[in-house]
């Protein structure tokens, strides 16, 4: 009788795993479909349906989701700064890590070059952080963390969640980059 009773088991968790999979699978499209264009400071950026502006003002644009209550939040910043002129986006990255008390786990590096399908004009530099890290000594996040700059001109793009929400909606903030497009 109890190995009737595991292989009914086996057989809804193998059902529940196809499905999953297959949901999974449909999400990109479904993303492409009904996503929409928020324009910001020159950039036009593709936003799930689903992520709810939290916040806005001229110069930032904060994201949280609408249809659930994970420990997520993507924001968008702009800044406009002479004295930065002359540092490297990699540099303003690092910066931004320890201004906001920020420690990245040993195994995660910067990364200077593109996502995939992100084209960008030749005069704006980038800069990118993805994994886990340590917030303030005691909270683990996981945060994707990007840094575009032209000039005295800085677009600053964050994701961060508790560790294990950054790969729900993870994917969808690096769409959200790749399909950047410019005014």
């Amino acid at each position: 009788m109890a190995d009737k009773y595991y292989w009914a088991l086996l057989i809804f968790g193998l059902l529940f795993l196809s499905y999953a999979a297959f949901a999974i699978a449909r999400e990109k499209n479904f993303y492409q479909q009904t996503s929409h264009p928020i324009f910001f400071k020159g950039m036009v950026l593709k936003i799930p349906a689903w992520w709810a502006i939290d916040g806005q003002d001229e110069f930032s644009l904060c994201f949280k989701r609408e249809d659930t209550h994970y420990d997520w939040f993507a924001q968008f910043n702009f800044f406009d700064k002479n004295e930065i002129k002359n540092q490297s986006a990699e540099k303003i990255l690092t910066e931004e890590l320890e201004d906001r008390k920020i420690v990245i786990d040993h195994d995660t590096q910067i990364k200077n070059n593109l996502p995939y399908g992100l084209k960008l004009p030749c005069e704006i530099s980038f800069a990118r952080i993805e994994g886990c890290a340590t917030i303030n000594t005691e909270e683990r996040i996981y945060i994707d963390l990007v840094i575009l700059k032209k000039e005295s001109q800085i677009w600053r793009m964050s994701s961060q969640s508790s560790i294990l929400n950054g790969c729900v909606e993870g994917p969808y903030f690096e769409e959200v980059i790749k399909n950047i497009s410019y005014q």
